[in-house]
C-alpha cells in the first residue's frame, strides 16, 4: 500500500468536495435571490 499516493487522492477528493460544497451553496444563494426578486412584495 502506497500511503503517499493515498494521501494525494484523499487531498484531491477533499478539494472536489469543497468545490462541490461551495458550488451548491452559491447555487442556493443565487436561487434565493432570484426568487426574492421575482416575487412581488
Amino acid at each position: 500500500m502506497n500511503f503517499q499516493r493515498n494521501d494525494l487522492i484523499a487531498k484531491r477528493l477533499h478539494c472536489f468536495w469543497l468545490i462541490e460544497k461551495v458550488a451548491n451553496f452559491t447555487c442556493t444563494k443565487v436561487r434565493t435571490v432570484i426568487l426574492k426578486c421575482r416575487s412581488p412584495r
